[in-house]
């Protein structure tokens, strides 16, 4: 993660999960509580605009390092805090420590005791600012520090007052920031101590005072009094100064020293002798108590000028740990500090300058470590990290420091890692490309100077892990002269140097070791779970969690014009300076917050920009800076927080939304916070909004504020999804129909969309990028930061449900919109964002696109040797020698690509980004390092080594070998060559060429190899040897030859999908490029069904609203639902949202069941002959119309046979549901123009025919809307009966077989009676019809139910009398009597019977031949008139007279 502030360039988000942001750790931000953001609409008169050439960012006042005390600089901060306990001097060994004024001997020459139960004594002079004590306060300061001498006009010195003690709050020579004066400048709690008891001029109290003691206030003059007696010396304070307090818990306590006697002298001259009772902390310079400065039990003194400090430990534990948890922007790499001569000097109160020279050499003890950190070149905020070991000077002077690529105003955070640290510093600090180490040198360069400050103000020291840092003062190994000045140098006994011992005073502490606090340490240091032993200068805060030593107890030299002896070659010992860390508020300098919600949780991850007007704001140009919410410019580690310090006081700063967290609706509004407040007190109140077209905002709701002033982004509506379904009716299991649509209205019925039953299933998701290229589940790259990329994703099959849902792996870096706009926020250019494209309709169907969001563009590439800091653009190097390099790419961060101009070199990537370099053959090659559109070169050339020989070993199925020159150890490893297929390996022996034997050749396994034949003596002279097979002989094997090496990752490479941000808005207006084939594929969020059951759907993503629904076409073979449903979404308790229905058909899973009754068509069958009785047993054809070709067709579809039982066969397509006879249902045809017509006739029935002896069709319609039963025909469909016939012939029995004459004047009945019957009232049943003929040749007379009527079947149809033919007859049964024979023929009365129809038994039913009846002859009466009269006539006489003549014959007989 690249932590910054202030940057101007695109968001920088962690790809971690919310690493805390930039610390307001040291600052006082975070102890002070966030007030309530209550909105307001008016804009204070105060605050303007910026101008627009103003940065907008705060520049603090020239601080600098000087000794004018007169000057002040307000600080409201904590300059120095203790967690525990403070030590002028050494700290004891131990805990729970005794402290006492018990001492070993008198006082040495200079008045100093040696005190056995205190801490060691220290040439610590002065601490700047704020000190706060949690614990105690132990001074035993050995430096005659602010000493007073008087010189007669000879220049000699009349008077030496002796030292004044450590001095709190002003520092001589320091940044004169300071608090306000009247303020507190130091505080003793007496809290947590580690030391149990401490008693220093028999009083015990939490502060005790050895030899000098410390004082808080004003320096003063000493002279002659002001007053009366005004012969007599005196300390008089100064005017102008600011005058600070202290206050101190427990007893006040005096000095030991001055109880024990102080004689002080300086050189050879004897100081005024001092007794008494002087406090451990007196007021003003010279004072012997508190000149009312000092409070003694002090209540509450860590309510400190206003502000409660007591959780100041927790609360720098707390922001190390958040500094700690920042990741690097920056590399530091560890070298030696180039050879250089120089002089430092010291320009001091009343002499002309202090100097001391150096000659620092580039190896060896003299040399100083130099450990270099470069930056990134943009973030406002750099980190390293480096460790401990890498924190120590080991067998070096000590270590200097260089910073490079730290742009103006940024801020340094160094987290030492790994536990303790000590080390030496060095004498010299890098600031780019300025050696500031003498920056504090008032007659130095102004530049120098600035840097100087500039470079302790940015850094942070933070030493999380330490329990014990220790930072030792400058060495003297390099030293080379020195002197007090001209004034001073005729006089040798006045000055001279004491740290390599008495009598190398004219050595210039050359070549000995020293512990010099003038080799300052720049920057703020925070020891959070420990303690630092300083012995060094300090040039910024200091926060310590346990112990604070100022320790100098080694002697370096002395000025015997000034102030002695002292720790420092240029009498320059320990002080505190107080310098803010730009990390940290200032006084001067206002901060702004803001809060980001939901609405009523806090929202992390947002992005903003800062403008200068509304103008800029509105037109999204010229921003101040970018600010991420944990990231680039946050100071909050809150997620959902957003804190910008450093900006200008009484200015106006508007902010809009850059970048939303995915899943959140983008907030377009501008507001303004006005930055009334400087310092620590935040500015939280949004003075003002506006719309993103520039409109006044007035109402929370549209300015889209909470009541308490956050920011509201609403959550993305993902809307509610509503479910229905088709059935059909009367279906209790809502079995789904297949094939409805729908009319759907979010408008009340405007305007409507038609929503088909989707039934296809996804099995695929395709993406494709900006060109229409398809990237589905490829990783595309790395793509630039920020830029705008943009994605469309389409589903497969093309009718399958198109609902698409997007996201990203990691949002803080990319957030992908509903529509698959994606925008890249933030990147380190190693981790791999993955987009996931997720089918709504089956979530387990997915697609990705992956890519990595690179960091900024590459502003340079340098290459340097490893580890190195010089620059190098060539080099020579031997044959088989390495090199190794790295590239050092700005921003950092972006892995450069190595290549190679020819095979004279070797290349090989490192895992650590460096290439080694390995010489192959002579002459020169390019190496090149490319990175984004950069490139750095070196030309590399390769030599000859005379001094080796290559013996070259072809051994293969081992891993590694080794061998031995002329039998001696070491022996020589050798490596694989990596040109070869085969397994040679090569080794190097450094012989000058001169003549060896191999031998003892071994693998890694411990087999031996034996040269069988040629020699393994090597000849002198010979640059290469090989083994092969046994046989050595002269030369390299052909594939030792080299090749170019690339970046095995290969270069860093822009994807094409990339918009840069400047393109942002033009690749907003691209269009988006769908699926081949797929012209719906970019509207994966309109409306459609996305359930893949048939007759199931599902609209997802609908916003509260009302909505309409009907039915727009009804499945095949169901009538259209004309139900119009009203739905309607809103919003419920904890939430949820509430769906209801009118009118309510939705069960228990929430799915509104929708039913439809299938289409019926119905005709009925019947008899026509029986009154349209119902008939069984018809078939029919039903046959759909459809136009091909311009021509009607029809086709048959299905045949209909009559159900005439329950149940019928429903699952059959198409099939009669009617279980009554002659009665036909059909359901479930789809819409369309049918007809039927009847294939299968009942039996005994006749085929209907039109008047064209064709079939008869009936036909009928099929519509969406229409009748819910459609008739095939508005009346039944009656099938007439088939008629029978009868005939016979009435004949003579006499006649013969061959000769049968019909008989003419035959008579018959004829009784016909119906094969239907009729129910009687009693449920008996009687025939419907009873018919009575009289039948003869010529003609027939008729009772119907006794009813004379004609009947029309009832005529003879055979005109030959004697012949008798019937037709039509209708169902029945018959009898035909004979009622009158022929004349001459006697009657026959027998019944002949048969029966017409379905009742009869003959095999044809319809067709009867009663065949000939005969009658037998009788009497022959004639006829009248005709001869047959007259025989007739003649005959009955002659039977009479027969007959009278037999009746009187009989008569005679009887009588």
């Amino acid at each position: 993660m690249r932590m910054k502030h202030g940057s101007d360039r695109g968001p920088t988000i962690s790809v971690k999960p919310r690493l805390l942001a930039a610390f307001t750790a040291v600052a006082m931000m975070f102890a002070t509580a966030v007030p309530s953001l209550l909105p307001r609409t008016a804009v204070a008169d105060g605050p303007v605009d910026l101008g627009p050439t103003d940065s907008g960012f705060y520049k603090p006042g020239d601080i600098h390092l000087g000794d004018d005390m007169d000057r002040l600089d307000e600080d409201h901060g904590v300059a120095t805090w203790v967690g525990r306990d403070m030590y002028i001097g050494g700290r004891p060994a131990g805990s729970d420590l005794v402290l006492n004024g018990n001492k070993s001997g008198d006082a040495d020459g200079r008045g100093f005791y040696n005190y056995t139960n205190a801490p060691t004594g220290s040439y610590a002079a002065e601490a700047e600012g704020l000190t706060i004590v949690k614990g105690k306060l132990a001074i035993n300061q050995i430096k005659d520090s602010w000493s007073t001498s008087v010189w007669n006009t000879k220049g000699d010195r009349t008077h030496f007052s002796g030292g004044q003690g450590f001095r709190f709050g002003i520092a001589g020579f320091g940044a004169q920031f300071r608090p306000p004066s009247g303020s507190t400048a130091l505080v003793v709690a007496g809290e947590g101590s580690n030391i149990s008891s401490m008693t220093t001029g028999g009083k015990t109290g939490n502060v005790g005072a050895w030899n000098h003691n410390g004082w808080i206030g004003v320096t003063s003059i000493w002279g002659p009094a002001q007053k009366p007696p005004t012969d007599v010396n005196t300390w008089t304070p100064v005017s102008g100064e600011a005058s600070y307090k202290a206050r101190l818990t427990g007893n006040a306590t005096y000095s030991q020293a001055y109880v024990d006697g102080y004689n002080p002298k300086i050189g050879n001259f004897p100081g005024t002798s001092k007794k008494g009772d002087r406090d451990s902390i007196g007021g003003n310079q010279g004072a012997w108590a508190g000149d009312d400065l000092v409070t003694w039990n002090a209540p509450n003194p860590l309510n400190v000028n206003g502000t409660d400090r007591s959780g100041y430990t927790e609360k720098i534990k707390s922001d190390s740990t958040t500094l700690q948890g920042l990741e690097s922007t920056g590399k530091v790499t560890v070298g030696t500090a180039p050879a250089e001569s120089a002089t430092y000097y010291r320009y001091s109160y009343n002499n002309n300058g202090i100097s001391y020279s150096f000659d620092w050499p580039n190896q060896g003890q003299a040399s100083e470590k130099l450990i270099t950190f470069k930056g990134d070149g943009t973030s406002n905020l750099q980190v390293f990290n480096i460790k401990n070991t890498d924190l120590t000077n080991g067998n070096q002077a000590g270590i200097d420091f260089k910073f490079t690529d730290i742009p103006e105003g940024a801020s340094i955070v160094i987290n030492v890692t790994g536990g303790d640290v000590q080390f030496n510093t060095g004498w010299r600090f890098w600031w780019g490309d300025k050696q500031i180490g003498n920056g504090y040198y008032l007659k130095g360069d102004a530049d120098v100077q600035k840097a100087y400050v500039d470079a302790a103000r940015s850094i942070m020291w933070n030493f999380a892990d330490a329990n014990l840092v220790t930072i030792n003062g400058g060495q003297y190994y390099a030293g080379t002269g020195g002197g007090a000045g001209k004034d001073d140098g005729d006089k040798p006994q006045d000055w001279g140097y004491l740290a390599c011992g008495t009598g190398q005073e004219s050595n210039f502490n050359k070549g000995c070791a020293g512990d010099d606090p003038a080799a300052a340490m720049l920057g703020s240091i925070m020891v959070p779970n420990g303690s630092f032993d300083s012995h060094v200068t300090t040039n910024g805060r200091v926060w310590v969690g346990e112990d604070f030593m100022m320790n100098n107890p080694k002697t370096a030299a002395y000025f015997n014009k000034i102030e002695g002896v002292t720790s420092s070659v240029l009498d320059m010992d320990q002080e505190r300076h107080n310098l803010p860390w730009s990390g940290s508020v200032t006084a001067s300098a206002s901060m702004i917050q803001w809060q980001k919600s939901d609405g009523s949780t806090l929202i992390p991850g947002s992005s903003w920009k800062l403008y200068r007007t509304l103008d800029d704001a509105q037109k999204q140009q010229n921003p101040i800076t970018t600010v991420t919410d944990n990231g680039t410019g946050d100071w909050n580690p809150t997620g959902g927080i957003i804190s910008v310090t450093s900006l200008v006081p009484n200015k106006n700063y508007y902010i809009r939304e850059n970048g939303h967290m995915q899943g959140y609706e983008p907030n377009n509004n501008i507001y303004l916070i006005q930055t009334t407040n400087t310092g620590d007190t935040l500015n939280t109140t949004i003075a003002k909004v506006w719309n993103e077209k520039g409109g006044n905002i007035t109402g929370t709701a549209d300015a889209a504020l909470t009541t308490g002033g956050a920011i509201i982004n609403t959550p993305e509506d993902q809307g509610t999804n509503i479910e229905w379904g088709k059935y059909a009716a009367g279906d209790t299991a809502h079995t789904p129909l297949p094939g409805s649509s729908w009319d759907f209205s979010s408008d009340g019925g405007t305007t409507w969309t038609e929503i088909t039953d989707v039934t296809d299933s996804v099995t695929g998701i395709v993406i494709k990028n900006a060109q229409g290229a398809d990237v589905t589940n490829t990783n595309i790259g790395t793509v630039q930061t920020p830029s705008t990329l943009k994605f469309t994703a389409s589903v497969t099959p093309t009718g399958a449900p198109r609902g698409i849902i997007w996201t990203s792996s990691n949002a803080a870096m990319a957030v992908v919109e509903p529509d698959g706009t994606v925008n890249v926020r933030d990147g380190d250019g190693s981790t791999v964002v993955t987009l996931t494209a997720t089918s709504t309709s089956d979530p387990t169907i997915k697609a990705t696109v992956s890519f990595t969001p690179s960091l900024p563009d590459v502003s340079s590439i340098e290459i340097f040797k490893a580890g190195e800091t010089q620059l190098v653009t060539e080099l020579s190097m031997n044959a088989g020698n390495e090199v190794k390099l790295e590239a050092d790419v700005q921003p950092q961060g972006i892995a450069a690509s190595w290549t190679a101009s020819n095979s004279n070199v070797m290349l090989t990537t490192n895992s650590d980004g460096t290439v080694t370099v390995t010489g192959v053959a002579t002459g020169t090659s390019v190496v090149t390092a490319k990175a984004g559109t950069k490139q750095a070169q070196v030309t590399v050339t390769v030599q000859e080594d005379q001094t080796r020989t290559a013996v070259y070993i072809l051994w293969s199925g081992v891993d590694s070998v080794t061998f031995k020159v002329d039998g001696q150890d070491p022996a020589i490893q050798t490596q694989k060559v990596a040109s070869c297929s085969e397994n040679w390996f090569v080794g190097y022996v450094y012989k000058n060429r001169q003549q060896f034997t191999i031998g003892d050749i071994k693998s890694n396994t411990g087999a031996q190899y034996n040269v069988t034949s040629g020699t393994p003596t090597v000849s002198a002279g010979e640059p290469s040897w090989k083994i092969e097979g046994g046989k050595g002989s002269q030369g390299a094997p052909s594939c030792a030859a080299q090749r170019d090496v690339s970046n095995p990752n290969g270069p860093s490479v822009f994807a094409d999908d990339v918009v840069v941000a400047d393109e942002a808005s033009a690749a907003s207006a691209l269009p988006e490029v769908h699926a081949e084939g797929d012209s719906n594929a970019a509207q994966s969020s309109a409306l459609q069904d996305v359930d893949s059951n048939p007759g199931r759907f599902k609209l997802e993503n609908l916003p509260n609203g009302t909505y309409k629904l009907k039915e727009h076409t009804a499945p095949d073979g169901f009538t259209l639902n004309t139900q119009m449903y009203t739905i309607t979404i809103a919003d419920g308790q904890n939430g949820q949202k509430v769906v209801t229905w009118d009118p309510n058909h939705v069960d228990a899973n929430g799915v509104a069941w929708i039913s439809d009754k299938p289409t019926q068509v119905y005709w009925e069958k019947v008899d026509s002959d029986n009154d349209n009785a119902p008939l069984a047993g018809s078939g029919w054809t039903i046959e759909q119309k459809s136009i091909v070709e311009g021509k009607e067709k029809w086709a048959p579809i299905n045949e209909v046979l009559d159900c005439t039982k329950a149940p019928c066969n429903a699952s059959v397509t198409y099939k009669d549901e009617d279980p009554a006879p002659g009665k036909f249902l059909v359901k479930k045809l789809p819409v369309g123009e049918y007809r039927i017509s009847e294939t299968t006739v009942p039996d005994g029935y006749e085929t209907p025919k039109d008047a064209n002896g064709d079939p008869v069709y009936h036909p009928f319609e099929i519509t969406p809307d229409g009748e819910e039963t459609v008739l095939a025909s508005p009346k039944p469909l009656g099938n007439k009966r088939t008629t029978g016939t009868v005939n016979w012939k009435k004949v003579s029995s006499e006649d013969s077989a061959a000769s049968k004459t019909p008989l003419a004047g035959s008579e018959w009945q004829l009784t016909y009676t119906s094969y239907d019957k009729i129910t009687n009232s009693d449920d008996t049943t009687t025939p419907k019809e009873t018919i009575i003929c009289q039948l003869t040749d010529t003609g027939s007379s008729c009772t119907v139910n006794g009813e004379s009527k004609n009947v029309a079947w009832a005529v003879d149809q055979d005109s030959d009398n004697g012949e008798f033919s019937y037709v039509k007859l209708p169902w029945g049964d018959y009898v035909i009597v004979e009622t009158k024979a022929p004349d001459g023929y006697n009657l026959d009365t027998t019944e002949h019977r048969f029966t017409i129809g379905l009742g009869s038994t003959e095999e044809n039913k319809f067709e009867v031949s009663l065949g000939d009846i005969e009658n037998t002859p009788g009497v022959v009466l004639p006829a009248t008139g005709g001869e047959g009269n007259t025989l007739i006539v003649l005959f009955g006489f002659a039977l009479i007279a027969i007959s009278m003549v037999g009746c009187g014959v009989a008569m005679r007989k009887r009588i």
